[in-house]
């Protein structure tokens, strides 16, 4: 009788080894810049056939959404966002934002010098980039954004646009980074709770803003 597939064991080797071409698409791109690179490269630095990386990423284009969406943690958003019904805003806050400059400094910055330009210049994969990582995050969001009306005299629109602020800093402060900008580099350990404290005032009830 033939054994039946363990799923879970399967699961774990395709996430492993889709990381394994992620990573080498990123060092890739980093090197040669996304025009020149081919997924030839790609394959071959992550030590795979080239049909392998096909298997995983139809093109260029999904190297990068893949990337950015690993970056973004897409998976993990909609639980990081419940936390704050369990804890009050300014802890969470505080911790969540945090977590993101942790993510941002171990990947971040290497991969946006890779990919930031192509994502800016190429319409197609704006578009994808929007649909795919930007409004699920923003909807994922919206167990937050019901709290924080509870506790503020905010509206949904005021609330979501103090989040598209927040998204905002950590790319300027990236695009900073990348410039060389010395200021900025040695206070970076200082800069998440610097952005919290700011939220935090924009979410206060606008009665007990000073």
């Amino acid at each position: 009788m033939p054994r039946k597939p363990n799923i879970e064991l399967q699961a774990k080797i395709t996430a492993v080894k889709r990381d394994q071409i992620l990573d080498a698409a990123k060092m890739v791109f980093a090197e040669k810049d996304f025009h020149r690179a081919t997924i030839k490269d790609v394959a071959t630095r992550a030590g795979v056939a080239d049909g392998t990386v096909y298997n995983y990423f139809e093109n260029k284009n999904a190297l990068i959404l893949g990337l950015m969406d690993r970056f973004n943690q897409s998976e993990s958003r909609e639980t990081d966002f419940a936390k704050l019904e369990h804890t009050n805003l300014e802890t969470f806050m505080r911790d969540y934002t945090r977590e993101r400059f942790k993510a941002l400094n171990e990947e971040g910055i290497s991969l946006f010098q890779a990919v930031l330009p192509e994502i800016l210049s190429n319409e197609e994969l704006r578009k994808l980039y929007r649909e795919r990582i930007i409004a699920p995050t923003f909807a994922a969001a919206e167990t937050m954004i019901a709290t924080i009306m509870q506790a503020s005299d905010l509206t949904h629109d005021e609330i979501m646009l103090n989040l598209q602020l927040e998204a905002a800093m950590f790319v300027g402060l990236i695009v900073l980074r990348i410039i060389g900008d010395d200021h900025l580099e040695k206070n970076w350990d200082k800069l998440p709770d610097a952005i919290s404290s700011l939220m935090l005032k924009a979410f206060q009830p606008k009665e007990k803003k000073t």
